[in-house]
């Protein structure tokens, strides 16, 4: 479809993959009224 793959083009896949490592940070969710209204997750630096 000629859609651009920016994990795969912009080489972003190992970024995500050490943010999803279990000692990689915290994460954050925001809700209001029970709905989730923002998420922020807190990378550790290294």
């Amino acid at each position: 479809m000629g859609i651009r793959d920016t994990c795969v083009q912009d080489c972003l896949i190992g970024f995500y993959r050490d943010t999803a490592a279990p000692d990689s940070g915290r994460g954050d969710v925001l809700r209001f009224n029970g709905d989730i209204v923002s998420v922020r997750y807190n990378y550790r630096a290294q």
